[in-house]
């Protein structure tokens, strides 16, 4: 399980700590999106004209506690950016868009520190 820190709150708790501990990530998938516009000439030439690439991660969470899932919303909702400190400690500037949170309930889960309700929650950063 992968230890963040997204803007100054760490989450590192494994599945048996206390309900109390934010758990670290499930899963980090990295992809580099490029911008630009993809032009087609009048014979079906294709150019493209990048402008750049960022990288943005999704970090997901499974079945976590409600201070971790609090804690996740939290920091989707914040409006500016924030440092994202990578698990190999790199530290990244980055933003969340509108639709970047998700969160579903899992009221089957059982958590081993009793709470049979968890949640299985999904944020996006973008490097800004």
């Amino acid at each position: 399980m992968p230890t963040v820190t997204l803007n100054g709150t760490s989450f590192a708790g494994k599945v048996s700590d206390a309900d109390s501990v934010r758990r670290a990530t499930y899963t980090i998938t990295l992809s580099r999106p490029k911008y630009g516009k993809e032009l087609r000439a009048a014979d079906g030439t294709p150019t493209i004209l990048i402008r750049g690439t960022k990288r943005s991660w999704e970090l997901r969470w499974k079945r976590v506690p409600e201070v971790t899932r609090a804690a996740v919303e939290t920091i989707a909702a914040l409006s500016a950016t924030f440092a994202f400190i990578h698990p190999n400690g790199t530290t990244y500037t980055v933003l969340c868009g509108l639709e970047d949170y998700q969160e579903e309930p899992d009221p089957d889960a059982t958590l081993p520190t009793g709470p049979t309700y968890a949640y299985d929650v999904t944020l996006t950063v973008r490097e800004a």
